[in-house]
């Protein structure tokens, strides 16, 4: 998967790619995830590992989840790249924070 490149030159479009997926923007607040974790497995592939709000539906805000994602990929052409669901939830860093993306290794 590669940088959306619509605005070359400009460096801050694969920013904002990245902090709206990150932030999946659902309209309903019941159906935002708590805590979102987007890991690249392979450069056509993202994993998702969700937390949801206490009295969330989970499928529900999978559902919405995976959708926002398809569709911010959609809209810089990179509708070839697979969204999968995570069975762990999302991970804390050695530093204890949480990674919103995790990059695919090098």
């Amino acid at each position: 998967m590669t940088s959306p490149s619509s605005d070359a030159g400009n460096g801050n479009a694969s920013s904002r790619f990245v902090l709206r997926v990150a932030n999946l923007d659902c309209e309903n607040d019941t159906l935002r995830p708590e805590l979102s974790q987007l890991v690249q497995d392979s450069p056509t592939s993202l994993r998702v590992s969700l937390h949801s709000a206490p009295g969330a539906d989970p499928e529900r805000v999978w559902s919405e989840a995976k959708a926002e994602i398809a569709g911010v990929l959609a809209g810089h052409d990179l509708d070839h790249v697979r969204v999968e669901r995570a069975e762990e939830p999302p991970e804390q860093s050695t530093g204890g924070k949480y990674r919103q993306i995790v990059p695919l290794a090098s």
